[in-house]
């Protein structure tokens, strides 16, 4: 039985390059060698299934793709072109069948990638033509991987669409003609286990079969092709890493690996079948950012409230019980209290996890978007592009959801009504039932907020408690304030009093605990950034308010629209134009949104 993939995790993909005419009688140890690296990602990576892609061509990726069926690793099968052209490689009976059988246990249909430049489904029997349609692949396996198997002899070659040029473009970046999606973004680049291997009518080897980790050095240029110079320069640049050298890419795997910890231990929504890649994981990481924003913003009010409680204390302590050492008990109390919190929130990364799984989440929501209307773009071409290493982890997890997604096909009356019950969602959650009586027709009777006045709401109330605590303060300043000017100059006035000195301290303390009020107050609110965030809500709101207005056809019905204007657009057009659109906004709002609230890391509170 085909081992299929687990969609409520994220894996490490492993894509595999190499020879096709193996040396005879190399295969066995050549195998044990794929083996032995498979072993070592799952002895690393414990809760993180792995997944294969393979083109499925003979020799290098057949012996692949069988070692992962003994280990239950699922495969996908990128291809070069369709199919039946791609059968047409296999000009032996044997490796043709070997081929069948192999695609019949992989997990889900093999995918082609799109025509290079000119070349159609006719010309391809021009081989110049073809090896371009290889190179593609190469691309992809290059980009879409987190590790690639090379079983290859090291040697540099010209050929197009080979195994050299696979491994230059995962060691040294893909050039943009084969789909580099930026020119000024880096060339994203990542390491390659390479396996020895000789060709068929090559001597043996001087040394024995293994593998060895290949990476790019830090002087390497990232564009291969744009830049004019020798293969055996750029090889140079590609150098083996002792096993005690830091690998700059295990990060990525530890994230993936935590993040699928941290899934294993909250409770998963049930997954229907029939929904993608992309909608499954998008769920999981929203149940698993609850659970960290949950925490951390226990975490947070625990600091707040223990501040508090320990400012009280002290105050207590100083103006009106003086000596009381219980009180000090309950200062230290309070103080620990804060402090462990504080120590726990940033060893366990709450805020970061929170943070880093919701931006996935949204990633993850715009991509399942951006496929149901048959975009064929990755989010992670576009998504926090100024937080490249530390979120890489992100931007390769939708890249590889997007990856086992590509089988999907789109109908165009589904993708218009897709997209506009995404679009009507989010307009619903930005702005509420209130905003539009077709929110409150798709709410179905239902009442509830949009975020931007919950957050204006949140921000409204702690401003009031922040400037009534304030107002308090300053009226015990004037009455302690009157009181003295009383004392000096009339003392008979306030003949009978209680003594002064206990008065004063009661003073002194209602004074100093409405002020340290009024500071909690403030920089409750500032730490969770509310008014700044219903800001963003708000024109994300109208954002969306326009796009259904355009999705319902205002546009079209306007009597200003002149015949010299055009005909309007279709309404698959008008969706898609919409969706990529507020794809691209939703990116670059949520990408603020992650920076602003990591330059807020969750700290000790003072009140002074």
């Amino acid at each position: 039985m085909p081992a299929e993939l687990d969609l409520q995790r994220l894996p490490i993909v492993v894509a595999v390059t190499g020879h096709r005419h193996l040396r005879p009688g190399d295969e066995p140890v050549l195998a044990q060698a794929v083996d032995d690296i498979f072993a070592e990602l799952q002895r690393a990576y414990p809760s993180t299934p792995l997944l294969l892609l393979t083109p499925l061509a003979q020799g290098a990726d057949q012996l692949a793709a069988e070692v992962a069926q003994r280990r239950s690793i699922p495969y996908r099968v990128p291809i070069p072109m369709p199919l039946p052209c791609y059968r047409e490689d296999f000009t032996a009976p044997e490796h043709l069948a070997r081929f069948e059988e192999l695609l019949r246990a992989a997990d889900g249909p093999p995918y082609a990638m799109p025509f290079f430049q000119s070349n159609t489904e006719t010309n391809l029997g021009d081989e110049s033509r073809r090896a371009h349609q290889y190179a593609l692949v190469a691309a992809h396996l290059a980009r879409s991987a987190h590790i690639m198997i090379a079983l290859w002899d090291g040697l540099p070659s010209q050929r197009v669409g080979g195994t050299a040029q696979a491994v230059r473009f995962r060691v040294l970046g893909v050039p943009r003609q084969y789909g580099r999606a930026s020119i000024v973004d880096a060339a994203e680049s990542g390491p390659v286990y390479q396996v020895y291997a000789a060709r068929r009518n090559d001597t043996p080897l001087d040394h024995p079969v293994g593998y060895r980790s290949l990476r790019m050095r830090r002087s390497a240029t990232a564009d291969a092709v744009d830049v004019p110079r020798s293969l055996a320069e750029q090889f140079a640049q590609i150098a083996e890493f002792p096993a005690q050298t830091p690998d700059p890419f295990a990060p990525v795997y530890e994230r993936i690996e935590t993040f699928n910890a941290d899934c294993a231990r909250v409770e998963r929504p049930p997954r229907d079948p029939r929904e993608s890649a992309a909608r499954s994981l998008m769920r999981v990481s929203e149940s698993v950012a609850t659970v960290y924003q949950r925490k951390f913003v226990t975490a947070l009010r625990v600091i707040f409230f223990a501040t508090g409680a320990g400012v009280l204390s002290y105050l207590t302590y100083a103006d009106v019980v003086p000596h009381a050492y219980p009180v000090v008990i309950l200062y230290l109390t309070a103080s620990a209290i804060a402090l462990a919190t504080y120590i726990a929130a940033r060893r366990g990364r709450w805020q970061d996890r929170a943070l880093d799984y919701r931006a996935l989440e949204i990633g993850l929501q715009v991509q399942e978007a951006w496929d149901a209307a048959g975009l064929n773009r990755s989010v992670a071409d576009y998504y926090i592009r100024r937080q490249h290493s530390e979120l890489d982890w992100i931007r390769d997890a939708i890249r590889t959801v997007h990856t086992v997604d590509r089988q999907r096909v789109v109908d165009d009356t589904r993708a218009v009504a897709t997209v506009r019950e995404f679009v009507l969602g989010q307009y619903a959650y930005f702005a509420g039932t209130d905003a539009d009586p077709r929110i409150a027709a798709y709410a179905g009777g239902t009442h509830f907020a949009g975020r931007a006045a919950r957050e204006h709401r949140k921000a409204h109330l702690h401003h009031r408690l922040n400037t009534i605590a304030l107002r308090v303060s300053f009226g015990f300043s004037i009455v302690l304030v009157a009181y003295g000017i009383v004392a000096w100059f009339a003392p008979a006035a306030i003949a009978g009093l209680p003594e002064e000195e206990h008065w004063h301290g009661d003073m002194m303390f209602a004074i100093g605990s409405t002020a340290a009020a009024a500071a909690l107050f403030h920089e409750y609110p500032a730490r969770r950034a509310h008014t700044q965030q219903a800001r963003r809500y708000e024109l994300m709101a109208e954002m969306y308010r326009r796009a259904l207005d355009a999705l319902d056809g205002s546009e079209q019905r306007s009597p200003w629209r002149a015949p010299e204007d055009g005909p309007p657009l279709s309404p698959i057009e008008t969706a898609r134009a919409c969706i990529l659109e507020l794809g691209h906004e939703s990116l670059s709002e949520n990408g603020d949104w992650l920076l602003m609230h990591r330059e807020r890391p969750i700290q000790l509170i003072s009140v002074h």
